[in-house]
């Protein structure tokens, strides 16, 4: 049956659609690891699920699916076949299969920004889902639609705020992105039980040394906390602490689980503006590891997992 979807896809009189649903359905019954790899196929599988589940397709996907079925049903009928009959059985059921595409549910791909701090944090994103790498400033220049837009802000608040404000506001209000997302990697408070690998949801920050050193010792002095929204429950979720300087903020450690240098602008500017966000880390090490002893490429590794999750939940 797959083998024929194929070839439904180039030749006139075999269709695509049917057959694939009809293998799939027989696999459903027959073969678990056969299901599961149709599901999971890269050409198909994405579509195959959200038709099965009622989430829709893309109006993309109708669009290329309506034309490729006119297309193969007209040639079909007007020079392949030499009976009436037939032809106008063809057309018939290009009208059938035509409003059955046209009543399915329209599924929106959301336009989503994935805002690293640096390159080096994405590096294995392009193994796990479709990315195109963008500047902030022309990001919503992509033509790829579906794709992912992961644009590189820098390190720390002040290059992050930037990064923000460009995304949010540099053109329509249809070109704003539906959500953006901050991923990286980030330390682990020793107290926290996360160790190097663990990828988790960041729901709140707070900036650890804003504040002046009175007597020898660190005085915070804005110690407010910055919320996130609603965000899916299939990773676990941490406290954050954003800081410029390591080691000067142990007055308000005990609010935090992992440290960062960007998370308090991220929130921050994306709540001001009113746009969903979410931020992803990656733990790389504990806070009080040297140098050397930090886990970055394992780090990197699940924050690229972690990031699929996310998108796939987001997007159904």
């Amino acid at each position: 049956m797959v083998g024929l979807a194929f070839l439904g896809a180039v030749l006139p009189l075999l269709p695509t659609t049917p057959l694939l649903l009809l293998a799939l359905w027989f696999f459903s019954r027959s073969s678990e690891k056969l299901r599961y790899w149709l599901l999971n196929n890269r050409m198909f599988g994405k579509y195959l699920d959200d038709y099965t589940k009622g989430r829709g397709i893309p109006m993309r996907v109708k669009v290329v699916a309506l034309a490729m079925l006119w297309a193969a049903i007209s040639y079909s009928a007007l020079w392949v076949v030499n009976a009436l009959w037939v032809s106008v059985l063809l057309f018939l059921i290009a009208i059938g299969v035509t409003i059955h595409i046209l009543k399915l549910k329209t599924k929106r791909t959301k336009r989503i920004v994935v805002l690293v701090p640096t390159e080096g944090e994405a590096a294995t994103f392009a193994e796990e889902f479709d990315v195109s790498f963008v500047d902030a400033w022309r990001w919503r220049d992509m033509t790829r639609k579906g794709a992912v837009s992961v644009v590189v802000g820098g390190v720390g608040m002040a290059e992050t705020a930037a990064a923000v404000v460009l995304i949010v506001s540099g053109g329509r209000r249809r070109q704003r992105p539906d959500m953006i997302i901050l991923a990286g990697i980030a330390g682990a408070l020793p107290a926290s039980g996360l160790t190097a690998g663990d990828c988790v949801v960041v729901t709140s920050q707070r900036v650890g040394d804003l504040g002046a050193m009175r007597e020898g010792a660190f005085t915070p002095l804005y110690e407010r906390e910055y919320i996130g929204g609603d965000v899916p429950r299939i990773l676990p979720v941490a406290a954050g602490l954003t800081v410029n300087c390591a080691g000067s903020k142990a007055n308000i450690a005990h609010v935090a689980q992992i440290e960062n240098m960007e998370g308090a602008a991220f929130f921050a500017v994306c709540d001001a503006f009113g746009v969903p966000f979410m931020e992803v880390r990656a733990v790389s090490n504990l806070t009080t590891d040297c140098r050397s002893e930090w886990q970055i490429d394992r780090a990197v590794r699940a924050l690229a997992a972690g990031v699929k999750k996310i998108l796939d939940e987001i997007n159904g």
